[in-house]
């Protein structure tokens, strides 16, 4: 509080971040998987956009802002590739409005963070959030006027398989969270009001037959398994993004 006081608000971070930042990118430039020298200038970045100090449109510094925070996250999955939180930030960045298909996308990744989770009740409860969340875009997607940005969306959602990218991976995941409450004694994620909310979706998915092999799966074979996504990486093509 101090610093920030004798800084005019900024924090001892967020000055390192506007003074050394030329030193701090070549810092980058030699230990590109740095997840403190990433911070610091995510920091610069932010403050750019706050003080108009940028030569970019606000929708260009929206835009610079993410390209930067994807790269990062894949280096940070690179760093650190057994960490729940790396794999979900990277999964967030599939995602393209232009490509509907692309809503899922980001599965492979969603499903290593549950893989490599230290608390797998969490790391459950977290992909079924997502699932649920997937399935309200498409549905209501069906209840917006028509327009040409939406068009391939309502297209999307008409056709999309259900079974194999909702029912069927949401049930797997609530019947490993069920597995985890029982051998927990019902700790974590496991009361009635945190399951609540996914009753409707459950129902759904129980009475989809496609998913009925599920049911009959063993606790192995129930389990997820990692999946193999592409992580090479050349730092130096990516670098100019940040320059």
């Amino acid at each position: 509080m101090a610093f920030k006081t004798r800084l005019g608000g900024r924090s001892l971070e967020e000055e390192i971040a506007v003074l050394k930042i030329d030193e701090v990118k070549e810092g980058l430039r030699h230990d590109p998987f740095n997840s403190d020298l990433m911070s610091v200038i995510q920091d610069w970045i932010r403050l750019q956009g706050q003080n108009g100090s940028s030569e970019m449109t606000e929708a260009e510094m929206s835009e610079f802002r993410k390209r930067i925070e994807k790269d990062f996250a894949l280096r940070q999955v690179i760093a650190a590739p057994f960490s729940e939180d790396n794999w979900n930030t990277l999964g967030r960045f599939q995602f393209d409005f232009f490509q509907p298909e692309s809503l899922f996308a980001s599965d492979p990744y969603y499903q290593n963070a549950v893989v490599y989770s230290g608390l797998k009740d969490r790391a459950l409860y977290g992909y079924l959030g997502k699932k649920a969340h997937q399935l309200r875009i498409l549905e209501d997607v069906l209840t917006q006027e028509d327009h040409p940005d939406i068009l391939p969306w309502k297209d999307y959602a008409r056709s999309f398989d259900r079974s194999g990218l909702v029912n069927c991976p949401f049930l797997r995941a609530y019947l490993l969270l069920e597995q985890f409450c029982a051998a927990n004694s019902g700790r974590g994620y496991c009361a009635e009001e945190d399951l609540a909310s996914f009753a409707p979706q459950l129902k759904v998915a129980q009475a989809d037959q496609n998913c009925e092999y599920i049911n009959g799966l063993s606790p192995e074979e129930l389990a997820f398994q990692p999946v193999e996504v592409d992580l090479s990486y050349d730092h130096q093509a990516h670098w100019p993004a940040v320059e």
